[in-house]
This record gives structure tokens, C-alpha cells and sequence, in this order.
């Protein structure tokens, strides 16, 4: 995939979980703290994919969450910090 592709991919999935999030008034803090099961003070994928199953109700797509994740993770560390997911969610 063409890395101009993969960046309007990751920027809609990031987008359209800001509205999920908006619609039923849960902040991006909300969402960490909740999920940030192990409490290391990051998500990792799993907590990740079990925030969105549980917040939207549904199973998505592995390449949606991959997308969403590594749109939020900003330093590639496979994990997403309060501070990333606060500034991108």
C-alpha cells in the first residue's frame, strides 16, 4: 500500500472513533483509564481492541485496528501512552 494511502486510511479510522467516542460522551481519558487494564500507564493492542469492542459493540476488522493503533501510537512503541491517546483521540 502507498504510504499516502495508508495515512488517509489511518486519519479517517482515527477520525471516525472520535465521533464513536463524542456521540456517546466518553472523553479519551475515560478510555484510558478504564482500559488500561494491567494498569502500566499505556493500551496496548489487546486493551486497545477490547476499548473499541466494547465502546462500539462490534468486532472490527484487524486492518482497521491496526490502522487506528498506529495512528495513535506516534512513537511506534506499540503501546499508546495517556498523552498520545489524549492528543489523538
Amino acid at each position: 500500500m502507498m504510504e499516502g494511502a495508508r495515512g488517509t486510511i489511518e486519519a479517517i479510522a482515527v477520525k471516525n472513533l472520535q465521533e464513536v467516542l463524542r456521540k456517546k460522551g466518553i472523553s479519551a481519558e475515560a478510555l484510558f483509564s478504564k482500559y488500561d487494564l494491567n494498569g502500566d500507564g499505556s493500551l496496548s493492542s489487546e486493551e486497545f481492541k477490547a476499548a473499541l469492542e466494547s465502546v462500539t459493540g462490534q468486532n472490527a476488522p484487524e486492518a482497521i485496528l491496526r490502522a487506528v493503533f498506529g495512528a495513535i501510537d506516534t512513537n511506534s512503541d506499540g503501546k499508546i501512552g495517556r498523552a498520545s491517546c489524549r492528543e489523538r483521540v
